[in-house]
């Protein structure tokens, strides 16, 4: 079965509303948060359909995620994917705006007290970015283009 066939099955049993209450029932959880968001922006990949009912309900787990877990990488990229899925529909770029989530997404870009381990020297060093400095900051790079796909 190919990914598209899978994807269509999963919405069909019912795959949106159980990642939607996944997320709801475990917000703390950030591999649940992570494994739902990861689900959801596979399934709104099939089309207006499934983003149509993903809608408002996917759009605030994922604004909720970029909020409660502002340095998780895998969780921002995972949010910031199904945003871009989502915002291809004209309601929910409207929604999205009304939710916060425009104020969520730049927050995402700043990472206060980011520390990193050079192999070579052996040494660790802490980096402070924001959307100004356009260091070498991999996460906040990685941020940076999924949200741009955004605009």
């Amino acid at each position: 079965m190919n990914q598209t066939k899978t994807q269509n099955k999963l919405i069909e049993m019912g795959g949106i509303k159980a990642c939607l209450l996944a997320i709801r029932a475990s917000p703390d959880n950030a591999k649940v948060v992570e494994n739902g968001l990861v689900a959801l922006a596979k399934m709104a990949e099939t089309g207006e359909k499934a983003c149509e009912e993903i809608g408002k309900s996917g759009l605030s787990a994922a604004i909720d995620a970029l909020r409660d877990f502002p340095d998780n990488e895998a969780i921002s990229e995972s949010a910031l994917s199904l945003l871009n899925s989502l915002c291809g529909l004209a309601q929910n770029r409207k929604d999205l705006e009304e939710l916060g989530g425009i104020e969520a997404i730049v927050g995402t870009m700043y990472v206060d007290n980011f520390s990193f381990t050079n192999p070579y020297l052996n040494t660790t060093h802490k980096q402070y970015t924001h959307l100004s400095n356009t260091g070498t900051n991999i996460r906040t790079t990685r941020k940076f283009k999924a949200w741009a796909r955004l605009c």
